[in-house]
This record gives structure tokens, sequence and C-alpha cells, in this order.
């Protein structure tokens, strides 16, 4: 494997990074500064309230292009977006769709948690997939159980456990992504 490079990005970077920088003090002994950051790069941790989040979403706050309008609301305090094994799970599920990343919005709620009637100010909606975060926490004004497709206000919305229950072989994971599966095929008309 020598010789494998890869580059992190410098908005993945500012986010890992988001509150703290090393700086020598005049002795040259390294210490810890609490430093600004921008409110652009800055994400809103899980406990802020919507109301707090800025009028304006920074420049990259979403995953993916949203050309067919397919927002997929994840919840996922750990990551800017999602785990590499997540997303690779989540590319795969967009793939059996006929999908791919240029195609949808990955809007990660944990880091920006905005209501549904926000989201589409900022975004073109036509199907929304929420994965850990209920409707009622969306501030939709209905409810249904995990995988089923419900139509309103011109969207069509499903909700589904936690991606990271679908991962690897065991029965529960293939029995949540069969479910998925089957409302997927059901929103998309596949």
């Amino acid at each position: 494997m020598s010789g494998l490079r890869f580059q992190i990005p410098p908005t993945l970077l500012a986010g890992i990074y988001k509150d703290t920088l090393i700086a020598s003090d005049e002795a040259g002994v390294a210490t810890e500064k609490n430093t600004p950051v921008p409110a652009k790069q800055t994400p809103v941790p899980v406990s802020s309230p919507a109301a707090a989040l800025p009028d304006t979403p920074p420049e990259k706050w979403v995953l993916g292009g949203n050309a067919r309008g397919v927002v997929v609301v994840v919840n996922d305090p750990d990551n800017v977006y999602l785990a590499d094994d997540v997303l690779q799970l989540l590319t795969g599920i967009l793939n059996a769709c006929k999908l791919n990343m240029a195609d949808i919005a990955v809007v990660n709620y944990a880091r920006y948690p905005y209501p549904f009637a926000r989201l589409q100010q900022f975004l073109q909606i036509n199907s929304c997939i929420l994965f850990d975060v209920s409707l009622e926490t969306m501030q939709l004004p209905f409810s249904i159980p995990y995988n089923q497709v419900q139509q309103f206000n011109n969207c069509t919305f499903t909700y589904a456990p936690a991606l990271q229950t679908m991962l690897g072989a065991s029965e529960d994971a293939k029995l949540q992504k069969s479910r998925l599966w089957l409302s997927l095929k059901k929103m998309f008309n596949i």
C-alpha cells in the first residue's frame, strides 16, 4: 500500500477542528487555544434549537447535487455528513434506485436541524427520505410507520431506521434493507 495517498477536503478539516487550534506560547510550549470559526463553516450541534440556525445555511451544508430533488435526511452527530461505510451503503441504495449523488442532497439533521418547511426554502424537494429523523421532529403534520410512503405538500416521504442498522449481513440488517427497498420501489416507481 505504499504510495497510496488521499487528501482531506478543507471543509471537512474545518469541521473536524472547528473549535480548537494548537498554538505555542512565548516559551514555545504547545497550548490549546479556542478560536472562533466563521459562522459559515460552523456546524450546528444537535442540542441547538432550529430557531438558532442561521437564516441562510452555509455553502457546504449538504452533500450531493440535488438535481432530482431527492433529499435524504440523516441523523449522524459524529460526522459532517455520514461515516464512509454508511455513505457506501447509501450509494448502493441509490444505484438500485437509478440515482446517484448528483441527484440527491444529504442533510445531516444533527448538524443542521432545520424543520421541513425551512428545508423547502433552501432546497428543491420532490422526495424526502428520513433516516432516524422522525416526521414529528421535522415538524410535519402527519405520522407514518417506518417504510410507509406518504404524499404531502407536493412531496413524497418515507421514514426509515438509521442507515447504520442496515450495515452488515445480519438477518436484521437484511430485513431492514428489504423493507426500505420495498418503500423506495413504490416511492420511485421502480
